[in-house]
């Protein structure tokens, strides 16, 4: 599918075989592309910025929690924990070499 704007800018999106977005090319020509994955226990979205190996992984389980999210570039990733009340925990998570406290 094409927008093209009432500036003359043009946005071309790209869609899979089963109608989920797969790219959007820029009016610069810069391709943005994602995909999801479906795999045992969670669904995995993939976002790659044009021109870059620094692709963005986020994990959801089955019902929708948030599991991860991994910076492939970097190698950096969040990780989320949950209790039974579906809240994310208040347990310290590691970043690198200091930690982050849930309130």
């Amino acid at each position: 599918m094409v927008l093209l704007l009432h500036s003359q800018h043009q946005y071309i999106f790209d869609y899979d075989s089963g109608d989920r977005l797969s790219a959007v090319t820029m009016p610069s020509v810069a391709r943005h592309t994602m995909q999801t994955i479906r795999s045992i226990g969670y669904y995995r979205n993939i976002y790659t910025p044009p021109e870059s190996n620094a692709s963005v992984t986020v994990d959801y389980s089955e019902d929708g929690q948030l599991l991860r999210v991994a910076f492939l570039g970097t190698g950096r990733q969040i990780l989320y924990k949950y209790r039974k009340q579906n809240k994310a925990g208040r347990d310290p998570l590691r970043l690198d070499t200091g930690q982050l406290h849930l309130r």
